[in-house]
């Protein structure tokens, strides 16, 4: 009896010790994968990309990182480089306070406005700057303050927080329809002011003691960090939903955060503009009269009517394109072609929307694209088009 039980008893510590040898040669060859990495310089593939532009917030539950330098790589494997300033912005530092004599757009929305996937003289935000800097002698400065994965709670609660201080002369919100489900997550920590009005959202990271020792367990353990990789669901937060037309409370809750981002505007004495976002599911023949996107411009459209709201909505002149399938990637983001119609439609919409400091002629002009004709689009065709705006 005694003799079984000491057997047992040195079966249960070798395997024990062996567990703890294999989990310390798993640390080993991690920590030095890690080490290789770092020192090579390797560049970021898209599958991690969000997840390093991305941080927890504790005012907007999500924001990108500032002073962020890294090297992705494209879908076509072409190298991108993706820099961020101070205040979370893609691109250079915004001058503050901002110079005199420039008109300066600030351009809030999700994955495709930051444009992860491109470099950012092919993202629609730098676009937008060049097409409508040859319609005026003013300064024309165009802010990306795109975040990745991001719905218009978040994106509100981070022009409230952070973007204000840029004092933009136009706020331009690009909503995507897919991305409207991220907002639960936000609203999960959402907190209110006196008036009632978002006023923050603080990311579990900062409040939660487990989500402490986990990204503890994470900083310094390559194996807990491997692992929990493996489990994001490990990590509290909310969960994706979806919406539906047909709730009252659920339509509340999508317009809400767009008309508080229209107030901080107006109360800057600044313009502000909804601008819709196409996906490939709205421009296919036989598309999902369901989908985000167009739940979403169903929503806006009684705001849009009675005025409370500048709405562009760029999907008609997708819908007309002839080569669509060139206006997104194969992950239904938009491509460089689909960065370069958008631009153009929204540099239009803006110079016939908001008139004051426009001189030139947008029938004219280059570079700012004429609306597609109405003819019916070829989706069979895969060739790319000869120039991105068809005239």
């Amino acid at each position: 009896m005694v003799r079984s039980f000491t057997r047992n008893v040195a079966c249960f510590l070798a395997a024990v010790v062996l567990l703890a040898l294999l989990v310390c040669a798993a640390e080993v060859g991690l920590r030095a994968q890690r080490l290789r990495e770092r020192l090579s310089g390797k560049p970021v593939t898209s599958v991690t990309l969000s997840s390093l532009i991305r941080q927890p917030s504790r005012t907007s539950y999500y924001e990108p990182q500032a002073l962020l330098f890294l090297t992705a790589i494209s879908e076509s494997g072409q190298p991108v480089e993706i820099r961020t300033s101070e205040w979370g912005t893609r691109g250079d530092s915004p001058a503050v306070p901002k110079p005199r004599k420039t008109y300066r757009i600030v351009c809030l929305g999700g994955s495709d406005t930051f444009g992860g996937a491109f470099n950012e003289s092919d993202t629609f935000c730098s676009l937008l700057q060049t097409y409508l800097q040859t319609q005026t002698d003013v300064q024309v400065e165009v802010i990306n303050a795109g975040t990745p994965e991001c719905g218009p709670l978040a994106q509100q609660l981070r022009l409230r927080n952070r973007l204000l201080p840029l004092q933009p002369d136009l706020i331009v919100m690009n909503l995507q329809g897919e991305e409207l489900a991220f907002d639960a997550e936000v609203r999960s920590s959402l907190r209110l002011d006196a008036e009632g009005h978002s006023a923050f959202s603080c990311h579990p990271k900062f409040t939660t003691h487990s989500n402490q020792l986990m990204d503890g367990l994470r900083e310094e353990y390559a194996v807990a960090d491997r692992v929990l990789k493996k489990a994001p669901g490990m990590v509290a937060g909310g969960q994706l939903r979806s919406f539906s037309r047909d709730s009252a409370e659920d339509l509340t809750l999508l317009t809400q955060p767009i008309r508080e981002a229209g107030g901080l505007a107006r109360s800057m004495y600044a313009g502000f503009a909804v601008a819709l976002v196409p996906d490939i599911w709205q421009i296919q023949p036989d598309g999902d009269h369901q989908a985000p996107g167009n739940l979403l411009r169903d929503a806006l459209a009684p705001l849009s009517r009675d005025g409370e709201l500048t709405v562009l909505d760029a999907l008609p002149a997708f819908q007309r394109d002839q080569s669509p399938r060139t206006l997104f990637t194969s992950e239904g983001r938009l491509s460089r072609e689909g960065h370069q119609l958008y631009a153009g439609i929204l540099a239009r919409s803006i110079v016939q929307r908001f008139p004051g400091i426009w001189t030139g002629r947008t029938e004219s002009t280059e570079f700012v694209p004429n609306e597609p004709d109405n003819s019916t689009p070829d989706w069979g065709q895969t060739v790319n088009q000869s120039a991105p705006f068809p005239r």
